[in-house]
């Protein structure tokens, strides 16, 4: 099974632009036309394969560099992250039972989310690895 996701965003402003409290006493004027905080392009694409006891998949988690910036924003670089996943279910008794390996970020790629408060401070958390185990009831 093909799985793909996507997204984009993009928000301008219209109207007069004002003027906050500067340094020095001058005010600062907002110069930037278009919304904060908008994510850029993004998305996803995966395949899995499913049977009655085993679920397989992977997949590419994708963005693009953001250059539509409000006022006080910073450009953020674009990035992919590789992710994999192995799952195996049973049952027992009358329950469901499933243990999921699932590898985030396998390659330890460099994330900086645009929408993120201290991507300019910290990246986001490196490769990642669950071990899931569920039970149904």
């Amino acid at each position: 099974m093909l799985e793909a996701t996507a997204s984009y965003v993009r928000g301008t402003l219209a109207g007069a632009r004002d003027t906050i409290p500067g340094t020095g006493g001058e005010p600062d004027r907002l110069e930037s036309r278009y919304l904060p905080l908008m994510p850029p392009l993004n998305g996803r694409v995966g395949l899995r394969h499913e049977t009655p006891s085993w679920s397989y998949g992977g997949g590419l988690r994708l963005a693009a560099r953001q250059t539509l910036l409000g006022d006080f924003e910073t450009e953020t670089p674009a990035y992919a992250t590789a992710d994999l996943s192995v799952a195996r279910r049973f049952v027992v008794g009358s329950r469901l039972h499933s243990l999921t390996l699932r590898v985030d970020n396998l390659f330890d790629a460099e994330v900086r989310e645009h929408l993120s408060r201290t991507k300019e401070i910290i990246p986001e958390a490196g490769r990642n690895v669950a071990l899931l185990y569920r039970v149904q009831f």
